[in-house]
């Protein structure tokens, strides 16, 4: 008798346990649920981002590529 009740009580535990467990599991998806959709909201600012610095880039090169250019013109024009 005291067995079984020992047994029942455990289950009862147990029960309460997986209770518990699918409570916070259902609230830890919802938040990955949260998460993914902030990243799809993000991430084509974020190419966009990245496209921009890339231009960036490019364009500062070609700046000092024209200004090595324009400092070599110069100095032809410089009397000593």
């Amino acid at each position: 008798m005291e067995q079984s009740k020992t047994t029942a009580d455990m289950l009862k535990k147990i029960k309460v346990s997986i209770a518990t467990l699918t409570l916070s599991i259902a609230h830890v998806l919802e938040r990955f649920e949260t998460i993914d959709n902030n990243i799809q909201v993000v991430s084509p600012g974020a190419e966009q981002i990245n496209i921009a610095v890339i231009r960036v880039n490019e364009i500062s090169g070609e700046n000092k590529s024209n200004i090595d250019s324009l400092s070599g013109e110069v100095a032809k024009f410089k009397v000593e």
